[in-house]
């Protein structure tokens, strides 16, 4: 999927509610987010993660939100996953 790809799928995206489901959520949880992430802001992750009772955020200084290997910040990545 290439980037133009993204841009025609991200309003759809964007209109999905998940809200009521993430209170059924009772596992801890990791959420990760790209802090430069162009599709969905920082705030928006941090949201999502608000919603799960026992969620814990962590932004990634990146603009990739499928960050692959070579990314700066997959190193804190592969951290926080460990640490979770």
């Amino acid at each position: 999927m290439d980037h133009q790809d993204w841009l025609k799928i991200g309003p759809l995206v964007a209109g999905v509610d998940v809200a009521d489901l993430l209170l059924r959520i009772t596992c801890p949880a990791l959420v990760m987010h790209a802090n430069r992430d162009r599709m969905h802001s920082v705030e928006q992750g941090r949201i999502f993660a608000s919603g799960i009772q026992k969620a814990r955020f962590i932004g990634l200084e990146t603009a990739n939100n499928t960050m692959p290997e070579y990314d700066p910040a997959w190193p804190k990545a592969l951290v926080e996953i460990e640490f979770f």
